[in-house]
């Protein structure tokens, strides 16, 4: 509410909740939870911000909890080609 859906903080917390989605088994929630994250992060902070890599890491791991191993293949070498 007041730093609004997406300051970056707001965004870290939603990839923070993502994660313990994920943790709990909540794997389609958290996937969801992710590409939004992930939509936005990429349009605010761009490609090779760190929460923008860290996020695409945690999408990839919750892909391929979900058994999409080709998507979480693309998003993890999304994140490892990004890192700087």
């Amino acid at each position: 509410q007041i730093l609004g859906d997406d300051h970056p903080e707001t965004l870290r917390s939603a990839n923070n909740l993502a994660s313990d989605l994920h943790a709990l088994g909540e794997y389609e929630a958290a996937r969801h939870l992710n590409e939004d994250t992930l939509r936005r992060l990429r349009q605010i902070l761009g490609d090779n911000h760190p929460n923008t890599l860290r996020s695409a890491n945690n999408l990839a791991n919750t892909l391929n909890q979900l058994g999409d191993y080709q998507a979480a293949r693309e998003w993890l070498e999304f994140a490892q080609g990004h890192h700087t």
